[in-house]
């Protein structure tokens, strides 16, 4: 199923992939995306977003996730996009503490209510 969402990705023009590699081996991805279609409805006519950050667990705390952000970023930054947005559970403390260290704060707080089950876990 990931690889049909990241195939179907793929072929979107607004998709930005990037790969870490460590000894030509890939050890991490970042998929995003640049949205350039104009929106009257917000201040800001363009926006990116990423929608997946993952460094192999032997790999991390490397710089691979940083550098996997920063390519990202400069990417976006060639069409002129003012911000990037991204989401995370809220009780990823690994991941408030990563996106936090390379400079994402938070900046607004999804709801969701799922329906037709009778019982939710919580993680």
């Amino acid at each position: 199923q990931l690889r049909r969402w990241v195939n179907a990705l793929d072929q979107q023009p607004s998709a930005l992939v990037t790969v870490g590699e460590y000894h030509r081996k890939p050890v991490g991805f970042l998929i995003g995306e640049a949205d350039t279609t104009p929106n009257p409805l917000s201040e800001w006519q363009k926006r990116a977003f990423i929608h997946a950050l993952w460094v192999s667990p032997e790999h991390r705390k490397q710089g691979i996730g940083r550098k996997l952000v920063e390519t990202f970023e400069a990417a976006i930054r060639e069409y002129d996009i003012p911000y990037c947005d991204l989401a995370y559970h809220p009780k990823n403390e690994i991941a408030q503490r990563f996106w936090q260290a390379v400079g994402y704060q938070p900046a607004q707080m999804t709801a969701r209510k799922i329906f037709g089950l009778q019982e939710i876990e919580q993680a």
